[in-house]
């Protein structure tokens, strides 16, 4: 990456509050120059931990705002 990576941690455990911080996240990465900060890894250390279905198909619904 040209600029820095952040680590973001978050404690949220639902799909509506990770969504909400992922957001967060793209929005601070468009208005902060790139050789500022260039990559942000949201970090969700307890979402989906006692139901592994749920986090898969989170991410699933996650890609598909990026692949058609």
């Amino acid at each position: 990456p040209v600029g820095d990576v952040r680590y973001e941690i978050t404690l949220s455990t639902s799909a509506e509050a990770i969504y909400r911080e992922y957001w967060n996240e793209v929005a601070l990465l468009v208005r902060t120059d790139q050789k500022a900060l260039s990559t942000t890894l949201l970090v969700t250390p307890f979402f989906g931990v006692e139901n592994p279905e749920v986090f898969d198909a989170f991410c699933g619904r996650s890609s598909s705002i990026f692949c058609p």
